[in-house]
């Protein structure tokens, strides 16, 4: 699959005012994904020094730079400073390909990568004699029903996603995307009480415009969604 999306915008050419966005599942499934990102994730990859992530940018630092005097015994910034991305129909149950949704959270989980070890599987344990509900992490442990608990339990993974049912929208649907980031189906009443919504008196004005955005330009996108209420109306031609 391709490394870059494909919209449609509909511009008001009078006014240059983008009044919405036409999109397929794979935007869709982009701008969902990003929902799943950790805190610490996000301030990360905002910026180098994490200014632009206000006053978490802050709280990324303070923990960053707290010294490890100050820490609980036996506990880790990483954590905090590069949480682990959670379950996504993205990334889970099928091959990973090089789709623009899955390429930016590679780069999330590259980077969190470099500077931690590989996460160690936490194995669970339960007394071999009764099934009683407890479990516990460490083995031996004595369960509350007077049992050692040294059974390990097996971890069932999630069954394979069929291919071509990943994501989270699906296709064969258009859907619309406002400025502040309502996404809704596309049907012609929706379009129009929107055009309605917006002041919009004729359509003799209004321009279709197809675009393109490839990876940095959606990882520019990502950042600038965190910073604003709305997305920038205004239309400037590529021309």
């Amino acid at each position: 699959m391709a490394t870059e999306m494909s919209l449609k915008l509909l511009v008001d050419m009078n006014s240059k005012r983008v009044l919405f966005a036409e999109a397929e599942k794979e935007i869709v499934d982009f701008l969902f994904s990003l929902l799943i990102m950790p805190m610490g994730t996000i301030v990360r990859l905002l910026s180098p020094h994490h200014a632009s992530a206000g006053c978490f940018g802050n709280l990324y630092n303070s923990v960053q730079n707290l010294g490890d005097m100050y820490l609980q015994p036996n506990t880790d910034k990483a954590p905090l400073l590069q949480p682990k991305i959670a379950y996504s129909p993205l990334t889970t149950g099928v091959q990973r390909q090089d789709t623009l949704p899955l390429l930016l959270l590679q780069d999330a989980e590259s980077e969190q990568s470099k500077s931690t070890s590989p996460p160690q599987r936490v194995k669970y344990y339960r007394n071999s004699a009764r099934i009683c509900g407890h479990l516990s992490n460490v083995a031996g442990t004595r369960c509350p029903c007077g049992w050692d608990m040294n059974m390990e339990l097996q971890l069932i993974e999630p069954k394979t996603v069929a291919a071509g049912a990943r994501g989270y929208v699906k296709e064969l649907v258009t859907y619309m995307i406002t400025d502040d980031l309502v996404v809704t189906p596309m049907s012609t009443i929706s379009s129009i009480t929107l055009l309605s919504r917006l002041g919009v008196k004729g359509i003799c004005n209004l321009e279709e415009v197809s675009v393109k955005l490839d990876k940095e330009q959606m990882f520019s996108l990502w950042r600038e969604l965190l910073k604003l209420q709305q997305i920038q109306r205004e239309w400037k031609s590529p021309l």
